[in-house]
C-alpha cells in the first residue's frame, strides 16, 4: 500500500484489518470500495467526517415465514446512502 495516493479508487475485500483502512480512511484518503456484512466495519463514519457509507439497494423476499435462512436477495443496481438496513447473512453450500 506504499504506493496509493490520493484520488486513488482501492477496492478490498472485507477481511481488512480495522488500522488498515484507519489509515488508509485518515492519512491516504484515497477512495475505498469493499463489500461486507459486518456492520461494526461501517462506524468509521462517525469518526471520519468525509468517509461515507452507500450500500447496494435490494429488494428481499421470504416467502415462508417458517424457514427464516430461505429468502430470494435481488440487487436493484441502485446506490443509496448509508448502511443496509438489516443484516443479510450470507450461507454457502
Amino acid at each position: 500500500m506504499v504506493h496509493i495516493r490520493v484520488g486513488e479508487l482501492i477496492v478490498f475485500p472485507e477481511v481488512l484489518s480495522d488500522n488498515t483502512r484507519r489509515h488508509i480512511a485518515s492519512q491516504i484518503r484515497a477512495f475505498c470500495l469493499f463489500a461486507t456484512h459486518f456492520h461494526e466495519l461501517t462506524a468509521l463514519d462517525q469518526e471520519l467526517p468525509h468517509v461515507k457509507n452507500l450500500h447496494v439497494v435490494a429488494h428481499v423476499n421470504q416467502e415462508d415465514a417458517s424457514a427464516p435462512r430461505e429468502r430470494d436477495i435481488t440487487l436493484l443496481y441502485k446506490v443509496e446512502p448509508g448502511v443496509f438496513p438489516f443484516l443479510i447473512i450470507p450461507f454457502f453450500l
